[in-house]
């Protein structure tokens, strides 16, 4: 009997979800692409930021190429959600979906 003052115990978990959400490779692509993601954010503010206020186009090609890379990162960790258990779901389902609908929402207005 537990006393009343004491929480109650942990669960123990099953060997077998412990064994996939361990895996280092699916650790290390979802890394590469959280970082990618933040750094495209980063890069692609700081282009148009510099683009607006000094018309300079410095970092334009390097946001496009992050920029591609992190929209082929997005492919890929999609496609591992499906596939791998272990990915949390809440996480990264937003951020493979918000780089193709938010430039597919911005083409209309570039006409």
């Amino acid at each position: 009997m537990i006393p009343a003052n004491h929480p109650p115990p942990l669960p123990r978990a099953s060997s077998a979800s412990a064994a996939a959400s361990g895996s280092p490779v699916l650790a290390g692509v979802l890394s590469c692409f959280l970082v990618l993601f933040l750094g495209s954010g980063v890069i692609s503010l700081l282009d148009h930021s510099l683009l607006l206020g000094l018309q300079r186009t410095d970092f334009s090609i390097l946001s496009g190429i992050l920029f591609l890379l992190t929209l082929l990162t997005g492919v890929l960790v999609y496609g591992l959600l499906g596939f791998a258990p272990g990915i949390p779901k809440r996480v990264f389902m937003p951020l493979c979906g918000f780089i193709p609908v938010v430039y597919i929402g911005v083409l209309p207005l570039l006409v």
